[in-house]
């Protein structure tokens, strides 16, 4: 990319899927995939790409795992602090792949909290309007 391009804003793809992916379906899903980042890199050659994701199990991941074989670069919001996020991921193995994604990340930064009453909800509820927003 040129000194032209520096500062442009680059393209940025958002993710939303299902967490509980069939696990057959998972190669078609990667082709699928590769095949619309592929697309846009071609026809956009000057132009950066980003994956906004905030890592979620299942879909999320998968596409923040094929964008970096792409060459496509992770933004990841995380809907609470990342501490808190995590409690998410009850599974070791799914907790260390999260940190190993957020690793990778060109950005990451954890909304903040808008609800001034949030403090009488229940911890659920609270997490619940977290995700939400």
């Amino acid at each position: 990319m040129g000194d032209e391009n520096k500062d442009r804003a680059p393209f940025v793809f958002g993710i939303s899927g299902h967490r509980d992916l069939v696990r057959t379906d998972l190669p078609e899903l990667r082709k699928q995939l590769h095949t619309v980042f592929s697309h846009f890199r071609s026809a956009y050659p000057s132009v950066s790409f980003e994956l906004l994701s905030p890592l979620a199990e299942g879909a999320d991941r998968v596409a923040a795992e094929v964008a970096l074989t792409s060459g496509i670069k992770l933004a990841v919001p995380m809907p609470m602090a990342q501490a808190d996020y995590e409690r998410d991921f009850t599974m070791a193995e799914s907790l260390s792949e999260f940190r190993r994604l957020l690793a990778t990340a060109k950005s990451q930064w954890e909304l903040r909290e808008d609800q001034p009453n949030q403090a009488s909800l229940s911890d659920s509820d609270r997490r619940t309007q977290r995700y939400a927003a």
